[in-house]
């Protein structure tokens, strides 16, 4: 799946230091990948874009490995899901070593 970077957002998707350090954290590494950041926005200003990445964290008692996380994706976003910070950063890394940058696009596996 190809998405053009300019359609593309960074979701938090509730209000929260560390939703929102994920974010601001991807967009910077995406910005060094490619030259363009996304923008970080909230849930109501995401349905401005095509294409979302959504960062959302699960409650500490639903995982045994606090640095566990979730990759999901479908046609209009894909969720990174941790119960902690640096879960929330190795799957940004994940994320971003699985998929490809070039020529102003992110593609993202199946």
């Amino acid at each position: 799946m190809l998405r053009p970077l300019d359609s593309l957002c960074l979701v938090v998707n509730r209000p929260d230091a560390n939703l929102t350090f994920a974010a601001e954290f991807a967009g910077e590494e995406i910005k060094r990948l490619s030259g363009i950041r996304p923008a970080v926005v909230n849930p109501v200003e995401a349905q401005r874009f095509k294409f979302a990445i959504v960062f959302a964290q699960l409650p500490k008692d639903r995982v045994q490995d606090e640095d566990s996380y979730e990759l999901a994706s479908s046609d209009a976003s894909v969720t990174i899901t941790s119960p902690s910070i640096r879960g929330l950063l190795y799957g940004i890394g994940r994320f971003l070593r699985i998929s490809s940058l070039k020529d102003g696009c992110l593609e993202i596996p199946a």
